[in-house]
């Protein structure tokens, strides 16, 4: 190999020629810096080629200066991407060139939206922390298996291109492929402004909230209820009395609880994304979902029940009692003070699926709402919760 890339760079004239008795050093000696292929390149160029290839989402770890496995298989993956000689080592023309192209994402992020795709399409990579944990390279492993794609378990902007694709429809017609659906994101959140009253705007119905570090916080201390008195007693007394009147006014016995929506339209065939953390006091309580015309009114999911909890759907009306959908499987580890992802499904025949880190955990099918829906309800009614992504995805055809 190095005297392949020598004749090439004699061929090019990138480097003097040299005699046929210099050729596969004949003396036996090994070749000086200047007479060989290699050309060693200086630190602050290897330390360059690293930035640059992390930036783009490239496979580089660490930034060392030094030219290790990692660097040459990134440099040589950038190379196939861009279809030039695959040398594998760094140079001046190569930094400018990879300079020249678009920086994309770091490679914390890159893993994290390939995490999410995968989750989107049904495959369990686990929590999308941007690490490529075990589960990860499984679920792009069985990706590229099923879209027959080489199987490397690699995490790369080619692997989330083909993610990125819209998925073809079996059978489709040209008459019905221009009625296919596409997703729109109607509401996307994840506190960076330091604030929850700008873009979107967030109003506090009851309690106290802060946004710290891009993340929205809410701590609740619950007053303690009279022993007549259910916890999902309480849980109804909160969502009927508290999300029903802007004050927050309550109701003898009802617990303090903090609540916070956001005014946005969209149709009942929806997907709401949510990151939350909890550290799980004993009670904690957590709830979230759509509503029609008024808060009080919708789909809530509700989390309690620590260490081991049921999500469970309820369905709240203005002038009926609460009403369980359906209850999921127990997930453990949700009060790790990590955050983890909530997935929240619903199509247009009714028929909704919650996954929890890429897992599914609830199914179920109710038309009680047939509406569009007119916002999103957060409730915390006890327990310390964070929350540092919220998005809301339609379905327009």
């Amino acid at each position: 190999m190095r005297d392949l890339r020598q004749e090439y760079r004699e061929a090019t004239g990138e480097a003097p020629r040299r005699t046929a008795s210099q050729r596969g050093g004949s003396d036996g000696r090994t070749p000086a810096v200047g007479e060989s292929g290699a050309n060693p390149a200086s630190t602050q160029l290897i330390v360059d080629t690293q930035v640059e290839l992390r930036r783009r989402g490239y496979d580089v770890p660490v930034v060392t200066g030094e030219m290790d496995f990692k660097t040459t298989a990134a440099i040589r993956k950038f190379e196939q991407d861009q279809r030039l000689l695959v040398t594998g080592e760094p140079s001046t023309p190569l930094l400018e060139r990879i300079r020249s192209t678009e920086s994309v994402l770091s490679r914390h992020d890159l893993v994290r939206e390939i995490q999410l795709a995968l989750t989107e399409r049904g495959y369990r990579p686990g929590p999308a922390d941007g690490a490529m944990g075990r589960a990860t390279v499984d679920a792009i492993r069985t990706y590229q298996a099923d879209a027959g794609l080489a199987v490397n378990g690699e995490a790369d902007v080619a692997l989330l291109a083909a993610l990125q694709k819209p998925r073809s429809v079996q059978g489709s017609s040209p008459t019905n492929a221009d009625q296919a659906s596409r997703q729109i994101t109607l509401l996307d959140d994840e506190f960076t402004d330091g604030d929850y009253v700008r873009e979107p705007r967030w109003q506090v119905l009851s309690g106290a909230f802060s946004v710290r570090d891009g993340v929205l916080h809410s701590q609740v201390v619950p007053a303690p209820a009279a022993p007549e008195v259910l916890p999902n007693d309480v849980l109804f007394q909160v969502l009927k009395g508290l999300l029903g009147n802007a004050n927050g006014a309550s109701a003898q016995g009802q617990p303090s609880a903090a609540a916070i929506g956001a005014s946005v339209a969209f149709p009942n065939e929806f997907r709401i994304r949510l990151r939350l953390s909890t550290t799980a006091e004993a009670g904690a309580r957590f709830t979230f979902g759509p509503y029609q015309s008024q808060p009080s009114n919708g789909y809530q999911l509700l989390l309690e029940d620590f260490p081991r909890v049921v999500p469970t759907i309820l369905a709240t009306s203005s002038g009926s009692q609460l009403r369980v959908v359906s209850r999921g499987t127990a997930v453990n580890g949700l009060e790790d003070g990590r955050m983890h992802d909530f997935d929240w499904v619903r199509d247009a025949t009714g028929n909704m699926t919650v996954s929890v880190d890429g897992q599914v955990v609830l199914q179920a099918r109710d038309n009680g709402f047939s509406q569009p829906f007119d916002g999103l309800v957060m409730v915390n009614t006890s327990g310390s919760w964070a929350v540092d992504h919220v998005r809301i995805d339609a379905t327009a055809r």
